[in-house]
This record gives structure tokens, sequence and C-alpha cells, in this order.
């Protein structure tokens, strides 16, 4: 919600730049579109289509809806706390600058 005349922008401010297209820019981008396209889609299945077709039938017949299917979570990547791991590196650093002798520099003050 807008609750300031200075917090409506200006449209041309978001209206498109010119920009001048080479035709073989033009020829390059056809070439990529061309070669992404595919007339054979017999491999692709709709089957968020076929899941409502078999709701609908059931439904239609008096029965329970089928449930629908568990899909097998996709494994991802290990979640990590990142103040937690901020804190111990900086703990690890604290060490390190105690128990490194004063006087001469560390290998990290070289760097």
């Amino acid at each position: 919600m807008l609750e300031w005349d200075d917090e409506v922008r200006d449209p041309s401010e978001l209206t498109p730049k010119d920009v001048t297209v080479t035709d073989s820019e033009i020829d390059e981008a056809l070439l990529l579109v061309d070669s992404m396209t595919t007339d054979d889609i017999s491999g692709y299945r709709d089957e968020y289509r076929q899941a409502l077709e078999a709701v609908i039938e059931a439904k239609a017949g008096g029965r329970q809806p089928p449930k629908p299917t568990e899909e097998a979570e996709e494994p991802g990547g290990k979640v990590v706390d990142l103040k937690a791991a901020l804190q111990e590196c900086t703990a690890i650093s604290m060490v390190v600058i105690a128990v490194l002798p004063r006087g001469r520099p560390s290998r990290f003050q070289m760097l």
C-alpha cells in the first residue's frame, strides 16, 4: 500500500530502452530456437491431467478419489547454520591468535 506521493514511480522509467539488433544476432537466435524445438512430443506425459482425470472418474463413479502418490523427495544439500559456522570460525581464529607468539608475523599475517 502506498502512503506517500513520492512512492509512485513515473511509468516512463519502466519502459525498455531502444536496442539495436544485428541480422546475425537474429539469425543466431532463430538457430537456437530451432535447435531447441521438437515436433515429437511422444516422450512427454501430462501427469497432472492423468491424475485429475482419475479423480474425476472416481467421483463420477461414486468412489473415493485415489490418494496422491508420494514422490521421492530429491536429495538436497546439507543445511548449514551460518551463524553457528561463523561463531565456530571466530572461536578458532581467537585461539590461533592467542597461541601465536608475539613479535614475529604469522603466516596469516604474511598473506
